[in-house]
């Protein structure tokens, strides 16, 4: 059960690295591309004329992908580094698409589309935090299981970098 959880994160940050290629990168950088114009037009107006907070959040976006890569590869083949690139990624995920939701919210432009709009967004606010707490909870199973072994020498190490 718990490697299909993990291929569950693979595939959900796999797909994030998607969105990012058909997004935020069109959109960080200005380009006039279908995706952006569908989205600004039939879900989200705030994307017609971006205030600049949100211009920043995009950089924010563009950093994101290579550790959306990273990540859905360590979910895949259960690299000891995942804690690392994961758990930093969570808090700025949170930080950036929690402000994003909060200012859709409350702010005086609101999405068109309220359905889309979650269904398209919420999955990075909830993915990232379900992936960190599965992976701490593992990190704890681990360390607990490790503490309760007799300590001995071993020449093959127990987790590949």
């Amino acid at each position: 059960m718990s490697r299909k959880i993990e291929l569950v994160f693979a595939a959900f940050f796999a797909w994030f690295v998607y969105g990012w290629l058909t997004f935020d990168i069109p959109e960080a950088f200005g380009l006039d591309y279908n995706m952006t114009a569908w989205y600004a037009r039939e879900i989200d107006p705030i994307f017609r004329d971006p205030p600049s907070w949100l211009k920043i959040f995009g950089w924010y976006a563009v950093a994101y992908g290579p550790f959306y890569a990273a990540t859905a590869y360590g979910f895949l083949r259960r690299k000891s580094w995942l804690p690392y690139v994961l758990l930093p990624l969570t808090g700025m995920m949170v930080a950036t698409v929690g402000t994003y939701f909060v200012e859709e919210l409350t702010g005086d432009v609101q999405p068109l589309n309220w359905t889309m709009f979650y269904v398209l967004n919420s999955a990075h606010l909830v993915v990232p935090v379900l992936a960190a707490l599965w992976v701490i909870a593992r990190m704890r199973k681990t360390a607990t299981v490790s503490a309760s072994r007799p300590a001995v020498p071993s020449a093959v190490p127990s987790a590949t970098p």
